[in-house]
């Protein structure tokens, strides 16, 4: 039996197991999902860093396979230190593609717990599990709507798994987005994925 169909088979757990706990149950990782685009959606980009680890890693490859981030061109190829530095900009008073914000509306769909990246990711800690989920963007930025079609491969980490809050359940340790038309050109991304 696959991979796949066992995860099936076995309903709403999944195989990867956090450091010393249960293993999580799908709807917890939706839910956590779910709540991550809210945060991103309305510009909550302060709120959304916390929920990364001091190891993560962000990453939206430019074109082809993408097979490896210190072999290619990036689109955004953050650490935790860049990542601050991003997000200290979006969230200042200076970023003037975002004056007035775009609105953004993103669906999070073919949630995925289990299954991981083909191609890089970085050394996962232990209690580090994978998941992998569809995303659509719709932004809105005067009068001109942009679609950001594609999949986001995630490193979840156990923080605090009987929260009853979702956002508390997880840290995010590796996120990587794979847009659909990235081998196209693309406009200016001044938001978070």
């Amino acid at each position: 039996m696959s991979d796949a169909a066992t995860m099936a088979a076995a309903g709403s757990t999944i195989g990867v197991r956090a450091s010393g706990g249960r293993a999580p149950r799908r709807d917890e990782i939706e839910d956590f999902l779910y709540a991550e685009a809210s945060l991103l959606d309305t510009h909550q980009y302060r709120e959304w860093f916390s929920l990364c680890t001091d190891d993560v890693v962000y990453w939206v490859p430019a074109g082809g396979q993408a097979p490896d981030p210190e072999d290619q061109v990036s689109l955004i190829y953050d650490s935790c230190v860049r990542l601050d530095r991003r997000i200290e900009r979006l969230a200042g008073d200076w970023v003037f593609s975002q004056d007035p914000y775009t609105q953004m509306s993103r669906a999070v769909t073919n949630v995925q717990p289990g299954l991981g990246s083909s191609t890089w990711v970085p050394d996962a800690a232990a209690g580090d599990f994978p998941v992998r989920c569809r995303f659509e963007v719709t932004e809105l930025r005067r009068h001109h709507h942009v679609q950001w079609v594609g999949t986001a491969e995630y490193r979840l980490r156990a923080n605090d798994p009987a929260a009853d809050d979702p956002l508390r359940r997880f840290r995010i340790s590796y996120k990587k987005v794979t847009l659909i038309n990235r081998n196209e050109e693309l406009p200016v991304i001044a938001f978070i994925l």
